[in-house]
């Protein structure tokens, strides 16, 4: 369109002349110019008085988030905010993050509002402008009053042609707060409790099959760096390994550095080529929404399976009660007790048989009774799986095989590591 009617315009101003004292001057093309310096001078008006609105946008869905968040989080602690008989101080907050998102709204249309007034002021104005800027053409003769409703017709045509980011700033300035947002959040992720000062990563390898090896590990925290005593160790397949911690070590970070999730440190781990290393990390197991049978299959596809394997693994960890419910689809951590959710997790490697399972802590949080039940699992059905546990029971023990020491390294104290977080919290 703006190439059409530049056309027309160009023709009408080519030899437009003004002076200035006693001198004249030639603009060929003067009504094209003046349609862009027209377009970008309300262009650069609207960024100006509306570029307030991509941070305003920003707070509004980080306030939003909140709110979402903190319904959320009474949702899943309604039990534990009713027997606290805190349901004044959640109103409290609830109506602080309410308030938030309200404020931030009408920021939003204050914005707006100021924006409105520059877009719809162009629009009035655009209305005469063509006529003012073809006037000296007409009284200077180079037109006809025909010419001059068509200079002002294609002047109209020009420079709404150009008026796109105009009209559509306010949904740019959305679009760009979305933008900014999903950024800093990945930035944060990529970022986030890194350790500065520490160059040197773990190294992973993939290794023959039936062995992990684990040479000279250290692993960086925030506080300091943790060590096995043990420099050299090879765990072959079917073995029990107990990793007992000093007082202030972190078992947890060993865990996560074992599993590849944290690789700040130094060290050589060999993981087996081709067999699948099951992951038990401490507290509650992570349980997908789905039937009972897919969570015991979990990542599996349940029709990988026997139909009465799930039905067995269920009643070798006394929850026959729930096999009437395999194809039942619910919200299962929050209809099974804690200890009833770990022997489903414990039912889950039964049913898969892993050559291998990692895990942090998790014997020394269940009851007696259930401790029996799974090391029995562990004794028999689980007997060639290799087992390395991190925390827990006693040295004593009789289904470790072995006993690995973490200790913090005595060469390297990292007090007051700072923890280095580029992104801020989304």
């Amino acid at each position: 369109m703006f190439l059409t009617f530049s056309g027309v315009l160009w023709v009408l101003s080519n030899d437009f002349v003004f002076r200035i004292g006693d001198r004249d001057y030639t603009v060929p093309g003067f009504m094209v110019w003046a349609a862009a310096l027209y377009a970008s001078a309300g262009s650069l008006l609207s960024y100006f008085v509306g570029r307030g609105l991509i941070g305003r946008n920003a707070q509004r869905y980080a306030r939003e988030a909140d709110l979402r968040f903190s319904l959320v989080r009474v949702n899943e602690h309604v039990d534990d905010i009713s027997l606290a008989a805190g349901e004044a101080d959640e109103k409290r907050r609830i109506k602080l993050h309410l308030a938030n998102v309200l404020a931030a709204t009408q920021r939003i249309v204050r914005g707006h509002a100021n924006l409105t007034w520059v877009t719809a002021g162009f629009g009035w104005i655009t209305i005469i402008a063509p006529i003012l800027v073809a006037a000296p053409l007409y009284f200077n003769g180079k037109v006809s009053f025909g010419g001059l409703m068509m200079a002002a017709g294609a002047f109209s045509q020009a420079q709404s042609s150009l008026r796109w980011f105009i009209d559509n700033f306010s949904a740019i300035a959305d679009w760009r707060a979305t933008l900014l947002r999903v950024a800093n959040f990945r930035y944060a992720l990529i970022g986030i409790h890194e350790p500065s000062g520490f160059e040197s990563r773990i190294e992973y390898t993939e290794g023959e099959p039936g062995v992990i090896s684990i040479d000279d590990l250290e692993i960086v925290s925030a506080a300091n760096t943790d060590m096995l005593k043990e420099r050299k160790v090879v765990v072959t397949a079917g073995e029990r390994v107990l990793i007992l911690g000093a007082p202030g070590t972190g078992k947890t970070q060993l865990f996560r550095a074992l599993a590849g999730l944290w690789p700040w440190g130094s060290g050589h781990i060999v993981r087996p080529t081709g067999q699948q290393i099951f992951y038990f990390p401490r507290g509650t197991p992570y349980m997908p929404r789905g039937t009972l049978r897919e969570v015991l299959a979990y990542p599996l596809k349940a029709e990988s399976f026997e139909p009465n394997a799930a039905t067995r693994a269920l009643y070798r960890l006394g929850l026959e009660r729930l096999t009437p419910l395999l194809d039942t689809t619910r919200r299962w951590d929050r209809e099974l007790s804690q200890d009833e959710q770990l022997c489903l997790a414990v039912a889950r490697i039964v049913l898969q048989s892993p050559p291998w399972v990692l895990i942090d802590g998790t014997f020394g949080s269940l009851d007696d009774d259930v401790l029996d039940l799974v090391i029995d699992v562990f004794s028999n059905e689980l007997q060639r799986t290799g087992v390395i546990h991190i925390g827990g029971p006693g040295q004593a023990h009789p289904l470790f095989t072995r006993v690995l020491h973490l200790i913090k390294d005595p060469r390297r104290q990292r007090r007051g590591l700072p923890v280095k977080a580029p992104g801020s919290d989304p």
